[in-house]
């Protein structure tokens, strides 16, 4: 209720397309994406990429930001076509516009191999996960929650190879 509250006051106060409302409408569709309402979730994920692409440019933080939150939209939805060309997308931009080093770049390269993971094709996925990993640890450090979130990528990658013991040694690192 306070993310729709927040959300409703920003609309009044600073107008539909400010950066604050569509920050809010992009934490509005996180949370009810990780409560697992994915079709209330889905058109806030679609109004904010829309706006940000409009209001910000392809090219802005914040719009790929957008952009990688409606690849996993779109792959908890089932559209694991369509998520993969825009994690595509979202990872050309990323590379070119803020450059193999920042943590939106390294987002976009783990939705990428999660991406290529739905449509079962980790041997492809093997890279970028791997990339978005050392990228992390590297920038980030060891035990910065994105980098937990690239080990729990790679843990997924092991499972779908059939190398469950390592799965399980980096669900182990995970919690």
């Amino acid at each position: 209720p306070i993310y729709r509250e927040v959300l409703n006051i920003r609309r009044r106060t600073l107008g539909e397309n400010a950066p604050g409302t569509l920050e809010s409408v992009g934490n509005l569709a996180a949370l009810l994406r990780r409560l697992g309402k994915f079709n209330e979730a889905a058109p806030l994920y679609e109004e904010a990429l829309a706006q940000r692409r409009h209001v910000l440019g392809n090219a802005h933080p914040n719009t790929i930001h957008s952009m990688n939150g409606m690849v996993r939209m779109l792959g908890d939805l089932g559209h694991y076509e369509e998520s993969l060309q825009l994690a595509q997308e979202a990872l050309d931009t990323a590379r070119r516009t803020l450059g193999n080093n920042h943590p939106v770049t390294f987002t976009a390269l783990d939705g990428m191999g999660v991406a290529l993971l739905k449509l079962e094709r980790p041997d492809e996925a093997k890279p970028y996960l791997q990339e978005a990993l050392e990228s992390r640890r590297r920038v980030l450090g060891e035990q910065h929650p994105s980098t937990m979130g690239s080990l729990y990528s790679m843990a997924m990658l092991m499972q779908e190879q059939g190398n469950f013991t390592e799965a399980e040694r980096i669900h182990r690192i995970v919690l």
